[in-house]
């Protein structure tokens, strides 16, 4: 299939991230690997959507502070 022919696809995670994880970056290793596997899919985009403060979890990192965490994390990936 030419790349034109192919459905483009954002990967989005949503959660506390308090900290992200290695397992976090691997989730979406996983899922673009398995999609474009099958030769119908591209991933165009990953996205890391952390909570907010408002969130109320005990013990949650201020939003600011896991927001650079998960920049940093993922500084090497395309």
């Amino acid at each position: 299939m030419e790349p034109q022919d192919l459905t483009k696809v954002v990967l989005l995670a949503c959660g506390s991230f308090n900290p992200i994880t290695n397992m976090h970056l691997r989730m979406f290793e996983l899922a673009r690997d398995f999609l474009e596997d099958t030769g119908q899919y591209i991933i165009v985009r990953g996205i890391i959507s952390a909570v907010g403060d408002g969130y109320k979890k005990k013990g949650l990192i201020e939003a600011c502070h896991r927001v650079d965490m998960a920049r940093l994390a993922t500084d090497t990936y395309d």
